[in-house]
């Protein structure tokens, strides 16, 4: 813990005056300056106050509920600059349009075009056509339209409060092959992949340790994000993809050796005939290990879930530490949410830590009667 300096201590038995009134005089002069500016920097600074005692917030944070933590409710800081909607409505509920992006931060864009520059980036014509390129680390890159793909060559950088409009294969593309970069982070973004007819879109290649906070992702002919080790995404809308021929589409997909993943708290809505999942383990170049997945709403897919654990024929090496916590299948495409199951390929026993718990049934249009809201999936 922090050492901070004594109190500074007056003895009443003995007299002030000589060495000490000068002393005192400082000390009353500072003080009343100290003051004055405290009270100059509160006026003009938004803050986030927290009384210990009774919990009160303030500001740019919100008390929510979270049976996970002690007391029942957590304080959910966030962004004081954002001019709107700071957090998505907490577990049962869930993100949508209202919460996700960058209008709700009511930030006005800037349309960015071939030639233009800032700190951290800049756009050049490629191939015949714009790209934009993000290649500096730790840049921190704010309120853009970005109407083409978008190329991070750093490590580190944040991209919040824009849109990215790009089909092809990857609408955010990040690495230099052979070389990789990691830390990205994407907070309030909204990535369209323009419902490209052609080609498989996907929302960005896997990264390590990217980080999405309140994404809508939409317009993808393929995947939403793919999920590199220590990939985190909360509180996103991924949402109204397309099938393109010969396309098996994901809302989330890992299909390597990624670990560390947690995915919590996000809508994820897949109405496609070719969809395998709303969230997809699979396992054609690797093996998951180490995954979370709660609190979410799951719609979609042959299967609601591809767990990646067990193979029908018991192929598979095992995994550890897969965990299905808390989420809710939907029926809003299908009676089982899935069209084939609500989930496949998982199993308690093909490796350690694999827990299926709390997950349950949600409503939709096709829900029928053969299961109830709120009622277990075991």
């Amino acid at each position: 813990m922090p050492r901070f300096p004594q109190k500074l201590q007056i003895n009443s038995s003995k007299s002030l005056s000589g060495k000490y009134l000068p002393l005192l005089a400082v000390v009353v002069v500072f003080g009343g300056l100290g003051t004055a500016l405290l009270l100059t920097s509160h006026a003009a600074t938004p803050t986030a106050n927290l009384e210990a005692e009774d919990g009160t917030v303030s500001s740019a944070a919100s008390n929510v509920a979270d049976s996970t933590a002690s007391g029942v409710h957590t304080v959910k800081f966030g962004s004081g600059s954002s001019g709107g909607n700071a957090t998505c409505p907490a577990y049962p509920a869930f993100p949508d349009a209202s919460c996700t992006g960058w209008q709700h931060t009511g930030v006005t864009l800037r349309t960015v075009k071939a030639g233009d520059s800032g700190p951290g980036w800049h756009v050049d014509v490629v191939g015949g056509g714009p790209v934009f390129y993000a290649d500096t680390a730790g840049a921190v890159i704010d309120g853009l339209d970005i109407p083409f793909q978008l190329k991070i060559f750093a490590n580190n950088v944040t991209i919040q409060r824009s849109r990215v409009r790009s089909g092809g294969y990857y609408s955010v593309f990040i690495g230099d092959p052979p070389t990789t970069y990691s830390g990205l982070r994407m907070i309030d973004d909204e990535i369209d992949g323009m419902n490209d007819p052609v080609n498989p879109t996907i929302a960005i290649n896997e990264s390590d340790n990217a980080t999405f906070i309140r994404a809508n992702i939409h317009g993808m002919g393929s995947s939403g994000p793919r999920l590199g080790s220590g990939t985190d995404i909360e509180d996103s809308w991924i949402h109204d993809f397309h099938q393109n021929p010969g396309e098996h589409l994901a809302g989330l997909s890992s299909n390597d050796n990624a670990t560390g993943i947690i995915l919590r708290h996000n809508n994820i809505s897949i109405d496609a005939v070719g969809a395998s999942s709303t969230i997809a383990l699979y396992r054609d170049f690797g093996k998951p290990d180490n995954v979370l997945v709660e609190k979410n709403l799951l719609n979609g897919g042959n299967y609601c879930i591809m767990a990646g654990i067990q193979a029908s024929d018991g192929s598979y090496p095992p995994v550890n530490n897969i965990r299905f916590l808390n989420n809710v299948l939907g029926r809003e495409f299908s009676p089982e949410c899935g069209r084939l199951a609500p989930y496949a390929q998982f199993s308690s026993t093909n490796g350690t830590g694999n827990v299926w718990s709390g997950n349950t049934w949600g409503g939709g249009a096709a829900a029928t009667s053969a299961h109830t809201t709120g009622d277990p999936i075991p």
